[in-house]
Order: C-alpha cells, then structure tokens, then sequence
C-alpha cells in the first residue's frame, strides 16, 4: 500500500502499490479520483527466483536477500492460476483400486459416455484454470496410445483401440480456454525394464517426450516421489535432471512440480495450506558450482535436489539463518473431493460438501497457495452428478462471497506502518483479501486489521505471512473506518491489493460463551504467532471459530496447555471445561487428555476427573471440541487444566516426528 511512500492507488481507491512503512511519507495526493503518484527506486534482486548466501552475511543482509528472490515467469503465470483441476483416471477407476498392480487387463478400460467436454465445462464452471490428468498412474497403464507400451487405451475395447483420452482432454481444454497439464508416474508396475537405471530412463523420457510433443502446449508436469518395486522386484533411480532438460526443451512455459524445481507439495492432501507460508525456502538448491557456472534459462536444474518440504516451517527467519541459498518454491495443495482419487461408486454420498469446498479454497488460495482439486470421472466417463452439485455450490458460495468489494471508493491515509481506509458510509464486513505483488518478492512477515468504534482502534483479525493472497473470516464487523497493519515485514512491503467483503458463513461463526468468574494464570508460554489476543483470551467470552486463524485462537506448540482458574472464594462447582480445535492438515491436534483438578488453597491440588480425546486424529475437517468434566458438587477455589499435548505428529502423517499444536480458546466453569 505505499511504495517508499505510495506508488500507485487505483482509481477504486483500495489499493496502493509498495508501502514502505519505515520512511517517512513525503508526499500524499489525493485529488483526482483519489489516485497517488509517488515512487522511490530501491534495489532488488529483480528477476531472480534464486539466490546464493556469502559467507559471513549478516542476518539483516540474508533476510533482505530473502526479500528481493521473486518468482520466474512460469512460476508467476502459475500463482496466478490460484485454483487448478486433478482428473484421476485410468484402470484403478474400473478396478476400484487406488494403486493397481500393474497386471490388469486392458480390456477393463471401456468408459462407453466418455465426455471430456464435460469434465472441462464442469471445471471451467466451478472456477478453475487448468487440468491436469493422470496420463499414467503406478500400474503403468497409458490413456493415450504410447508407442513404447502396449499397457495403454490402445489395447482396450473403447472406441476399438483408438482412442486416446489425453488427446481429447487436451482439445477439449483448448476449445474451452483452460491450461492444460499431465501427471506422468515416474513409477511404473508393468514396465519390464523398470530397475533397470539406464533402460527405464530412456524408456520412461521417450513417454515423457511423447506427451510434451504431441498435445499442444503443456502448462505443468506433475511428479511424485513414488519409489517402488517393477515387475522384477527392483527399484528405480531416476534421472531427474534429464527429465527436466527433456521439458525444458520442450515446453519450456511449463511448471514442473511436485518432485520438480518450479513448485513443491504443501505436505499434505487434506486441503489445507499453512498459515505461515513462505514461498522463499532454503537450501533446496545445493549443488551451487553448477549455479554459478550455468548460463541456461534454468539454471536451478541441475543444482536442485527433490526431497522432503513438509514440515510446518520452512522460510521463517530461523529457517534463513543457516542458509547457503534460496529459492522461490512456491506450494500447491491438492486434495480430492472425495476420500479416494479415484472414483468409487460406494463413495457417491461422501463427496465434500459445497461449504467443505469453500473452507479448502480458504485454506489454501487464502494461505498463499494453489489448490489442486481432484476430481475423479466414473466409469462411464463423465464427472458424476453428486461431484457437480457439489462444484456449483462451492462456486455459489465463493461469488456471493466476492461480489462486492467495500472499499470500493473509500478514502486512504497513509501513516507509518498502517493504512487507514474511510468508507462513504459504515458497512458490514466478515472477510478480508490482502495480496502482495509477489513480482518483486514476498515481504510481510505480520500484520493485524483494525476497526474504529468511535473512540479506540479494536484489532478484528490478523495474520504472518500473505504472499499471492491471505484470505481471512471473522465474526460479521461493522465499521466506516479500517486500517491494514503491518506487525513485521523483510522490507518494503508491497501491496497489490487489499478488500474487505461480506460473505456468507460456511463454518461456525465466532459464538459468545459465559465468561469465567474470576481470573485465570497460564502456566505455559503461548506461541507469539497465535496469542489468542494475549493472556485473557482463554476467557474473554469470545469462542474462536472455525477459521484457526481468526486470531482468537491460542496456540501452543510442542507444549502442554495449563491454566489455573481463580474463582476468588470457595464455590461449589459443578462442570469445568475446555474448548480446543483440531486441524491436522496444519499439524494441530486435539490435546490427548485434559486433565481437571482442585485445590482450596491453589498449592496443593487433587485430580478429580480426565477427560480423554475422542476426535478421530484422521479427519481431514476443522474440529471444535469440548472437553467437559462433571464434577458433581465440588467445592473449590482454584481449578487447574492440564491439556496433554500428542507431542509429534503420528507416522501416517505427513510432518511425522515433528512437533504438534494444541489450539485453546475458552475455559469455563458451572
């Protein structure tokens, strides 16, 4: 919002380019149609996606390093996608596996209604920019008639062998004017020189070769890491950095995710992103010389190792402080809208719900991410109907949501670290949008929204970081005057836009609960990135919603939660309890068990009851829960909560040993 003091305002009047909060501001105009011209030339590191650490660089000289790593053109182009289809597809669909063995039998694959303009009207509809299909999954088997296999559609009954659904996803993407991606499994259960280094690779590069030749323009490629035993029992090494020089070659326009330079997997297919996201990570360019001495367009390819980026933090500033190099790395979540990726009939009525849907894009284009929704076609060939009323629904709710920006003609001051926004009249608003122009890098490390009540600034949401776009929801505000602050940034924040819009409630809404008689202690230390709104915010009456980053909710991480009430006298009390949430997509968790006990004297306590967790730890939702304990008639003066943390995220998931979060909001007693 100012640019070393206010480079652009629109003529809507919301959004200013470049603020730079730490200079003073030398000239503000606000004249005709309230537009501001001012701009100080600062340097960056323009037009660089990587960037390499001295030795002996200073903190503040690597994180201003940090601050100037901006995306390449591909990376940019893609950002901008913001939401993107998956189509899983292929033999499992008519097997009903997920993973197919390898040996199935082509002639299962017979889609007799296949309608690839369907799957992309019904994807172009529902807000979405590419599609990216599953060309070939694990068992090897290809929807397009590959030379180099006869495991393919071409040995199938459908359309008498000559058929070919990458081909017609691919017009059908063209007439329809989306993107158009491919996901190749670089593993593959038929393949009989599979573990064979040199043969698989060639084998596997001429398909590579074959798909980015022969269907137009390819937007992404899409890798996992998959890694396991062919038809002869062994393992593959694959050539990476051939597969890249191959699509470099090729389609150089395109992204190559997720085991790729250009974009990484968030860490988890839940749908939800992080709440802290950097998209400048560390050290995933290491082999440096051949940085240095490569004069290519892409020259991060041969130095960039794929390896394991889920872990809940990977740019903050303790991150930085060890790095060698940094790379613009942004994430992608993909989650299917049903609990598998492939179509299974008996999970028809288990498809995510439009209010689902919606919470996902929240979760992940509104944490600085791309979402890549899966959408599986059923045996038939055509997206199934329960999918579709569901897509609709999420596209319903996500236009009422953005129809109308409020800041739409307000007036702006600019003033040190804040930007205030005067509306003509006060309006009523529950969702905020704030991007940053990521063309010249990623920058804002905090910031906090305000609201005037006539006589004090009252912080209504915040958050870290905002990247491409932060979407925030909180409980419904009516204002006529608002301010964007910034808490902490790397450099000169820019801002690309900021609006604020009343949308309809798709979780809980924040809910008043009966405070506390009596005053509450922490006896553990809080995360500074989620207070909760400091120490009272256990027992304000305000319950946190649904939204984990609506700024009520107090976090704790690695760590237990203990509090002890006060109720200033012995009391006879009743039912105690304690409100946490659970999103395990973001490494939270429902504490194990909280345990409740009693003390006349506040030395001396005595356990009275545990409650233990019963939130399956696998739900891919947001959970509310309270752990409530009948006490019967106690008489007490002080009442101590100790909520067990689960300690590290269990195998299964996909930040496995690292640390986990409780989330607290609200402790009461009856």
């Amino acid at each position: 919002m100012a640019m070393n003091m206010v480079n652009s305002l629109r003529l809507k009047s919301r959004t200013i380019n470049n603020w730079l909060p730490f200079l003073i501001m030398a000239t503000l105009l606000l004249f005709i149609n309230q537009s501001i011209h001012s701009q100080r030339i600062r340097p960056i590191y323009s037009g660089n996606n990587y960037v390499t650490i001295l030795p002996g660089e200073t903190m503040e000289q690597i994180v201003e390093k940090a601050a100037g790593v901006t995306p390449s053109a591909n990376q940019l182009a893609w950002q901008r996608l913001e939401f993107t289809a998956f189509i899983h597809f292929g033999i499992n669909t008519f097997t009903g596996n997920e993973w197919g063995k390898g040996n199935e039998d082509p002639a299962l694959f017979n889609p007799a209604q296949l309608d690839t303009r369907q799957w992309v009207r019904v994807i172009r509809d529902a807000g979405m920019k590419m599609v990216i299909i599953t060309a070939k999954h694990h068992d090897g088997f290809c929807l397009w008639p590959s030379q180099y296999t006869n495991h393919s559609v071409a040995s199938s009954p459908w359309k008498k062998g000559k058929g070919d659904v990458v081909g017609e996803l691919a017009a059908a993407c063209r007439e329809y004017g989306l993107k158009f991606g491919f996901y190749l499994s670089p593993w593959d259960k038929h393949e009989p020189s599979y573990g064979d280094a040199e043969k698989y690779n060639e084998f596997f590069r001429n398909q590579l070769r074959e798909l980015l030749s022969g269907f137009g323009e390819i937007s992404e490629v899409w890798f996992d890491g998959a890694c396991g035993e062919g038809p002869n029992g062994k393992k593959q090494t694959y050539d990476w950095k051939s597969y890249y020089a191959l699509i470099r070659e090729l389609q150089p326009s395109a992204v190559i995710a997720v085991m790729g330079p250009d974009v990484r997997w968030v860490g988890t297919e839940s749908g939800n992103g992080r709440p802290t996201e950097w998209s400048v990570v560390p050290d995933v360019v290491q082999n440096l010389d051949s940085v240095r001495a490569s004069s290519q367009q892409f020259p991060v390819d041969g130095a960039f190792v794929p390896g394991d980026l889920t872990g809940s933090d990977l740019g903050s500033r303790d991150k930085l402080k060890n790095a060698r190099a940094l790379l613009w790395y942004p994430a992608e979540t993909d989650v299917s809208i049903r609990p598998g990726w492939f179509y299974h009939a008996a999970e028809n009525n288990r498809v995510k719900s439009p209010e689902r849907l919606a919470e996902i894009y929240f979760h992940s284009v509104g944490m600085n991410s791309v979402l890549l929704l899966n959408i599986p076609p059923d045996k038939s060939g055509l997206i199934h109907d329960n999918d579709i009323q569901s897509l609709k629904g999420m596209k319903k709710i996500i236009d009422q949501t953005f129809s109308t920006d409020l800041l739409e003609g307000s007036s702006v001051k600019v003033s040190g670290k804040s930007i205030e926004y005067t509306l003509a009249k006060p309006a009523s608003f529950n969702v905020a949008v704030i991007r940053e122009d990521i063309k010249v890098g990623q920058r804002i490390e905090q910031f906090h929204l305000e609201a005037w009540d006539g006589k004090a600034w009252n912080t209504f949401s915040g958050g870290t970081t905002v990247g491409n776009k932060r979407m925030l929801r909180f409980p419904m505000i009516t204002a006529q005057r608002i301010r964007l602050v910034t808490d902490a940034s790397r450099s000169d924040p820019v801002i690309m836009d900021f609006g604020l819009f009343n949308g309809p409630e798709i979780a809980e809404a924040i809910r008043k609960v009966r405070k506390i008689d009596g005053s509450v202690s922490l006896g553990s230390v809080y995360s500074p990135k989620y207070t909760g709104g400091g120490p009272g915010a256990v027992t304000d009456g305000i319950r946190g919603s649904y939204e984990f980053t609506d700024g009520k909710w107090q976090g704790y991480e690695g760590a237990d939660f203990i509090a002890t009430a006060d109720l200033g006298t012995i009391r006879d009390v009743s039912v105690v309890w304690a409100g946490f949430l659970q999103q395990q997509g973001s490494w939270i968790f429902m504490p194990a068990s909280v345990e409740y006990a009693v003390s006349d004297d506040g030395k001396v306590f005595r356990t009275v009851r545990i409650v233990k967790n019963t939130v399956d730890e696998k739900d891919e939702g947001t959970v509310i829960r309270d752990f409530t304990a009948k006490i019967g008639k106690t008489k007490t003066r002080f009442i101590r909560i100790f909520a067990r943390n689960r300690g590290h995220c269990p195998s299964w998931h996909p930040g496995a040993g690292e640390k986990t979060w409780i989330f607290v909001d609200e402790v009461g007693v009856k």
